[in-house]
């Protein structure tokens, strides 16, 4: 996953490629639009027009330096996880606060439930379709603002959890 953040952050438009290939993976079931590839399936809002206008931002985006991985902001990912707890976050943030005191100004998280592939979780996460995080993912992972980032990986009752901390 680290080295997929830091590719999608210091060559955008190769990332822009793949996820132009990702559209050969959107399908519609029972009017339900769906990506499907690998082991790897989940409902989306938009679907093709979106992966399309996130890889042509992509194409037109400028290159950020690449993170820095970090032991201090890898956070495990907590046991039955349930993505609508939200207290989760709320949880997460303050540790990491008291941890590391003031060493990092800011934190910001990105999970993902879906994908056990490393890249196809981050392309999934760039493109951000979905209702719950809506754009919000894409924007950490290309923040040129982060310098740091922490990640970790759970598999819970045949669900792959990365669990992504940006810090600056």
């Amino acid at each position: 996953m680290f080295e997929a953040i830091n590719g999608i952050r210091t060559n955008p438009a190769l990332y822009a490629e793949k996820i132009s290939e990702l559209v050969n993976f959107i399908k519609v079931e029972d009017s339900k639009i769906i990506f499907e590839k690998d082991g790897t399936k989940l409902g989306l809002n938009r679907g093709v027009d979106h992966f399309n206008s996130v890889a042509n931002q992509l194409k037109e985006r400028v290159a950020a330096s690449p993170l820095e991985l970090r032991e201090d902001i890898s956070v495990p990912v907590p046991e039955n996880f349930d993505l609508k707890d939200k207290l989760w976050q709320e949880t997460i943030l303050k540790s990491l606060k008291v941890d590391n005191g003031d060493k990092y100004s800011s934190y910001f998280i990105n999970i993902d439930v879906g994908s056990d592939n490393a890249e196809t979780s981050m392309l999934l996460q760039v493109v951000d379709d979905n209702k719950i995080f809506n754009g919000k993912r894409r924007e950490n992972i290309l923040n040129p603002n982060f310098k740091h980032v922490g990640v970790s990986f759970s598999k819970q009752k045949s669900k792959s959890i990365w669990l992504i901390v940006f810090a600056s």
